[in-house]
């Protein structure tokens, strides 16, 4: 059953499909369905794979350091 829900949303499921390509297989998509949904609490599936897809970006670099500003400084 969960193999045919897998695969309906693989091929139906936008936010679905999109953490897929973030992540290399779908053994490691169920194990981070499994941890996540293991401990926090979802209102449906729309807002797991949007928590996920948030989590999966890659984070931003810090803005740069103006030139002469010593650490600690802005």
């Amino acid at each position: 059953m969960a193999f045919l829900v897998h695969t309906v949303l693989d091929r139906l499921h936008p936010g679905y499909q999109a953490v897929r390509r973030h992540l290399p297989s779908r053994r490691t998509v169920f194990e981070h369905l499994r941890a996540l949904t293991q401990y926090l609490p979802f209102d449906s599936w729309e807002h797991l794979f949007d928590f996920m897809l948030e989590a999966l970006e890659p984070a931003r670099p810090p803005p740069a350091r103006r030139a002469g500003a010593k650490r600690g400084q802005i």
